[in-house]
């Protein structure tokens, strides 16, 4: 009932709002008629324990064969904290878009931000196979219309984008069908080789991580803020469903040689972002470099810590876009921002790192912190940039601004705390904090103090850790070679499925996927 009642509150409240414009109704108005449905979407999940709101289960949606098919959504502890971060980015993005206001363009975000949050949501509470499939179908839909009605990508571009991520989807497609001949009922439950490896290559491709749709500009456009917030949310909502599997079943070496590739992958996407002029300037460098760690995770088995890590990305990383009016004075906020991806005890970084910990992982738990420390490094430079008038905001416009920005740090203490067990053991690890945030700070003192500081990335050679070299020249070489071919790849394929002959071969492709999915008993 719970689930429901969200769900129609805050499409009705977008519907409603919508038409009241029409009818020439304030923006002002209906401005209040957005926070007043999320503020009650936002307390509701905090005031209700996961556990007791009931599934929404849909009947006999569909019957394939004499087999009825139900659907199934669920709040439960391990989707709550990314639901919780989705709708306090909609509360916050509603909040502090008042220094931002552009009219009926204003009225137009907050309805395409509430939808996008909606669906991204549903893709987390799938609790089936079908739930699963439908949910990613709708963001895809969802991102369709982003797409559509902002242009972000020229026609060969956009044909790529969406390519890439109906192939994942197929993967996905695939997985499943494979799990369901021995998991009818249970998700993913018993483990099946290969299904575990087919669902990251799912992830991987459907986040769109290969596909940069935001240009790189010296300044950023504050007034289009949501398109960042929809790579963000189809990345955390794409890369959720790997929580689902427990066993990735990787040889040894075929395991060392992907945890390389994703922690160089990290390292070098991370340190891209953080030498660019701004926080969006490179940003489709930032998501593989979450996409990488978030991989690395995986193949450690760390189901829980991906979860956490997805939050760093949405609620720290996330509330940097939102800062686009700044001050001196508003320092404490990004700086509690800092604390929470540090490592130290109560923040987020930590609830990710300690599986590491209780385990004994000391070589995981040392490697993931590298690409942290070049992403606190770059935050520190981009937050310390000045943008917007805020000093000359009318004053209930700083009130609602500052608490669009306080919400995402009470939402991330919230999150801990509510996971927090014995208060001694969060103090066991306080080393790593200590270690990240001092690294942190001299990489940043660094660049700012090198007389060198502009270089660019295409100048490094290679970086030394002890007696270690990563040649990132020949990294750089290698990405760009697989990416050209890649590229070359499905430009040849969406070549096929233009026009009037690609419906004939689209028609062949479905069918023969069909009758291998068939053929493995997946339907």
């Amino acid at each position: 009932m719970a689930i429901t009642g969200i769900i129609f509150l805050l499409l009705t409240a977008s519907a409603v709002s919508l038409f009241l414009r029409f009818k020439g109704v304030r923006l002002a108005y209906l401005w209040m008629v957005f926070i007043l449905a999320t503020s009650i979407v936002w307390l509701l999940l905090f005031i209700i324990q996961p556990d007791k709101i009931s599934p929404l289960v849909v009947k006999n949606w569909i019957k394939i064969g004499s087999t009825p098919v139900d659907l199934t959504l669920e709040i439960n502890s391990l989707n709550w904290p990314i639901g919780v971060s989705y709708f306090t980015i909609l509360l916050s993005y509603l909040l502090t878009s008042i220094v931002r206001l552009r009219g009926n363009k204003s009225l137009y975000a907050w309805v395409e931000m509430t939808v996008l949050v909606v669906s991204g949501w549903l893709v987390l509470l799938a609790r089936d196979y079908w739930s699963i499939l439908i949910a990613w179908t709708l963001i895809d839909f969802v991102e369709l219309l982003f797409h559509l009605r902002y242009k972000m990508l020229d026609p060969v571009r956009f044909y790529l984008h969406f390519l890439v991520k109906f192939i994942g989807s197929m993967l996905l497609v695939f997985g499943i069908s494979r799990s369901f001949q021995v998991n009818p009922q249970s998700l993913f439950g018993n483990n099946i080789e290969g299904v575990g490896t087919v669902i990251l290559l799912a992830a991987i491709l459907h986040s769109g991580i290969f596909s940069n749709t935001q240009k790189k500009l010296s300044k950023i456009n504050y007034s289009q803020i949501s398109l960042i917030f929809l790579r963000i949310i189809s990345f955390t909502a794409s890369f959720f469903v790997l929580t689902y599997i427990s066993d990735h079943r990787f040889s040894f070496l075929s395991g060392m040689i992907i945890k390389i590739l994703f922690l160089g992958t990290a390292i070098w996407g991370a340190y891209r972002w953080a030498m660019g002029s701004n926080e969006s300037y490179r940003f489709q460098e930032l998501l593989l470099a979450f996409g990488a760690m978030v991989g690395y995770l995986y193949l450690t088995g760390s189901g829980t810590a991906i979860v956490y890590w997805l939050i760093f990305l949405l609620m720290p990383i996330g509330w940097l876009f939102l800062y686009s009016d700044r001050d001196s004075w508003i320092y404490i906020f990004w700086l509690f921002c800092i604390f929470m991806m540090s490592g130290l005890p109560f923040s987020i970084t930590f609830q990710g790192l300690k599986e590491f910990l209780i385990s004994g992982n000391s070589i995981d738990l040392l490697l993931m912190t590298l690409p942290i420390i070049l992403v606190i490094s770059g935050y520190i430079k981009h937050a310390f940039k000045k943008s917007g008038k805020y000093k000359y905001l009318e004053p209930w416009y700083q009130i609602f601004y500052l608490f669009g920005l306080f919400l995402p740090l009470i939402s991330m203490s919230a999150v801990v705390l509510k996971n927090t067990r014995p208060i001694a053991d969060k103090f066991s690890g306080w080393w790593i904090g200590s270690v990240v945030l001092s690294l942190s700070i001299t990489v940043y003192f660094y660049q700012v103090k090198s007389k060198n500081r502009n270089i660019e990335f295409d100048n490094v050679r290679e970086l030394r850790i002890g007696s270690i070299s990563v040649f990132f020249k020949v990294m750089q070489m290698i990405s760009k070679k697989v990416n050209f071919l890649f590229e070359n790849f499905l430009t040849f394929i969406s070549r096929i499925f233009e026009g009037a002959g690609g419906i004939l071969w689209a028609v062949v492709f479905l069918a023969l996927f069909m009758t291998i999915l068939k053929f493995q008993g997946g339907i």
